[in-house]
C-alpha cells in the first residue's frame, strides 16, 4: 500500500500539478486565474513570449490561448511582437477553400464560405480540335446539339456571358436558340437554376440572316447573359459542370467553329442574396 501511495504521489509531483487559493496550475506553482496549463513549464511574467504556449480560464469564464489575462469568452494570440503568425485557428468542416471568411447563420452557427464579389471570373473551356460542327437534325436524333464548350462553377450566383459566331449555308433566315445544360447530350437543369424572368426557359438566341459583306460567309453573332444559381452538389464535389448545347436544325442550317476571334464564354459571381 505504501509503494502505491509513494507511486501515485510521484505522478502528481512529475505533472507539477498545484492547487492553491482555488486555482489550479498544471506545469506551474504559480496558477495565474482558476485554471492554468503551463505547458513549456516556463511561465515568467518578464517575458510575454513564455507564455505563448500556457491556457487559461478566468473565474468569470473566459479562455485565453496565449494570454493569462484573456478579455474576451476567447482570446487567442500567438505572436508578441506584431510579427505574422497565422496559427491562431484552423477549421476544417468541409467548406475550407482559399479566400473563405467564416460566416454565421441565424442561430450563430458558423461555417467557411466564399463571397460571390471575391471568387474569380471563370472561363469556359473550348475544344478547338473538333474543326467545324454543324447542325444535322433529321426528325428522329436529338433536337439540341453539343458545342462541346464548358465551365465549372461553385455554388452561389453567377451571370454567365456567351457569344460565338454562326454561319448559315442557305438564304432563308431563321431564328437559333443556344442553351445552358448540365449534360453534354441534352438539355436538363438539375444542377442549377435561372434566375430572370424567363425561369428555365432562358436562352440566348438571334435571328440568321444572309450577310451580304464580302469574305464573312453569312455569319451571324448570337451572344447574351444569364444569370444562374448554382446548386451544391449532390455528389459532394466542389463544383458543377455547366455545358453550352445549340438546338439542332436540318443539315447545315448552321455551323460553328470554336476558334472563331469573336467567340467567348465567361461567368462573373454575383452577389444577390
Amino acid at each position: 500500500m505504501k509503494k502505491i501511495l509513494l507511486f501515485l504521489n510521484s505522478i502528481i509531483i512529475s505533472t507539477m500539478a498545484f492547487a492553491q487559493d482555488g486555482r489550479v496550475g498544471i506545469g506551474t506553482s504559480d496558477p495565474k486565474q482558476v485554471f492554468h496549463v503551463d505547458a513549456a513549464k516556463n511561465t515568467s511574467t518578464n517575458d510575454n513570449k513564455t507564455i505563448l504556449d500556457d491556457v487559461v480560464v478566468t473565474s468569470t469564464g473566459q479562455m485565453g490561448i496565449g494570454t493569462v489575462t484573456p478579455s474576451k469568452k476567447l482570446e487567442i494570440i500567438t505572436t508578441t511582437d506584431n510579427t505574422i503568425n497565422p496559427n491562431a485557428i484552423k477549421i476544417v468542416d468541409g467548406n475550407q477553400q482559399a479566400n473563405a471568411f467564416l460566416q454565421s447563420d441565424a442561430n450563430g452557427v458558423g461555417t467557411w464560405f466564399v463571397q460571390g464579389s471575391i471568387k474569380p471570373i471563370e472561363l469556359g473551356t473550348w475544344s478547338k480540335s473538333d474543326g467545324i460542327l454543324s447542325s444535322d437534325y433529321n426528325g428522329s436524333n436529338a433536337n439540341v446539339k453539343s458545342l462541346n464548350l464548358k465551365i465549372e462553377l461553385t455554388p452561389g450566383v453567377w451571370m454567365v456571358n456567351f457569344g460565338a459566331t454562326f454561319k448559315m449555308n442557305f438564304n432563308t433566315p431563321h431564328w437559333l436558340h443556344i442553351y445552358l445544360s448540365d449534360t453534354n447530350t441534352g438539355r436538363t437543369m438539375t444542377k442549377f437554376n435561372f434566375l430572370g424572368h424567363g425561369g428555365n426557359n432562358t436562352g440566348y438566341a438571334g435571328l440568321m440572316i444572309p450577310n451580304k459583306t464580302a469574305g464573312v460567309g453569312n455569319a451571324n453573332l448570337i451572344s447574351g447573359s444569364s444569370i444562374i444559381e448554382v446548386l451544391e452538389p449532390k455528389d459532394g464535389s466542389k463544383t458543377v459542370v455547366i455545358w453550352v448545347v445549340a438546338e439542332n436544325k436540318p443539315n447545315n442550317y448552321w455551323n460553328f467553329k470554336a476558334d472563331n476571334w469573336e467567340n467567348y464564354f465567361y461567368a462573373v459571381p454575383l452577389d444577390l442574396k
